[in-house]
């Protein structure tokens, strides 16, 4: 199924060029196999965890596209009005581009 995941420019710009293969996401979006497009160019749902904000800026701020986990904090709370919260479990994307 084709499924709609917005991106910001820069974080579109860096899952077309192939430095970011996840997203994390306060809903859920789409499951395995689920299909979106970013800038015409289109991707596949590979894999669906749970997992905290916390756990993302450690352990998965490089597939999400950033250097550090403080660039992944630092990056999420700009586009969430400053919020960073801790004990919650959000929806986690892992996404290829399709052949």
């Amino acid at each position: 199924m084709l499924v709609e995941i917005r991106f910001s420019p820069a974080m579109a710009e860096a899952a077309v060029g192939g430095w970011k293969c996840c997203t994390t996401r306060g809903r859920d979006l789409g499951r395995r196999g689920d299909e979106f497009t970013i800038a015409g160019v289109r991707f596949r749902i590979v894999q669906v965890l749970r997992g905290t904000l916390p756990e993302v800026r450690d352990m998965l701020h490089e597939a999400e596209g950033f250097a550090t986990p403080a660039d992944f904090e630092g990056t999420w709370r700009s586009l969430h009005r400053g919020h960073f919260p801790t004990g919650i479990d959000y929806w986690i994307y892992f996404f290829a581009r399709c052949p």
